[in-house]
């Protein structure tokens, strides 16, 4: 998805902005709206209006009545990861987190953290510790607070670990520990990738490069 450039972006910080979305009924449809936006001084919120329907891709299957009055369970968790492309081919990765809201019944929200690492393991972590913030006590006040301590803290050296202090914050730990790879900014290197290799033909994975080159 291309959006507007985002102007006087610093490449030394962790995060570009955080995100909550969630489906709202509007008529006799779900719509992904933005409820919440934590984001540097200055920058311009309008480049982030995509991604409440980047949290949501499959909006349809959020439909009223029956479906949508189901209890909150597990498998309302998913995390998964989309790409925006400004007009100079600077990339921004959306990490996301899909969980059971605490605050409403029957309500999901989408957590996003807009990056310019690609940085799977790290920010899985990180949606971890926003997931158990936002569905204990605090709530989406203790995500705010998670998210200003972790804006605070910097951007680690790579290969080091960025230690955030998070008592009081997070219901049960102390110290949340994210480690920055020891590649450089532009780390790209997925675990899942390699698996996903190693388990297909030649013929898939020729096919599989096919469609990425298309998209």
């Amino acid at each position: 998805h291309r959006m507007a450039a985002a102007g006087g972006a610093q490449q030394g910080r962790l995060l570009e902005a955080f995100i909550v979305s969630a489906a709202t009924e509007v008529g006799d449809r779900m719509t992904p709206v933005m409820m919440f936006c934590f984001a540097p001084e200055g920058a311009h919120l309008m480049q982030y209006k995509p991604v409440p329907d980047f949290s949501f891709p499959d909006p349809q299957q959020l439909t009223p009545g029956p479906k949508s009055a189901r209890s909150p369970k597990a498998s309302d968790r998913e995390t998964f990861v989309f790409t925006l492309t400004d007009k100079d081919s600077n990339r921004l990765y959306g990490f996301c987190r899909r969980y059971s809201a605490a605050a409403v019944v029957n309500s999901v929200e989408v957590a996003c953290i807009l990056t310019r690492f690609c940085w799977y393991d790290a920010f899985s972590r990180l949606l971890d510790a926003v997931e158990d913030t936002a569905t204990g006590a605090k709530g989406a006040y203790g995500v705010a607070a998670l998210m200003k301590a972790v804006t605070a803290a910097g951007l680690p050296h790579p290969g080091q670990l960025l230690h955030i202090p998070v008592a009081g914050i997070h219901p049960s730990a102390h110290t949340l520990s994210i480690e920055r790879p020891v590649n450089t900014s532009r780390c790209t290197y997925d675990r899942r990738l390699c698996v996903l290799f190693r388990s297909l033909v030649v013929s898939k994975i020729v096919m599989l490069f096919f469609l990425m080159l298309t998209e």
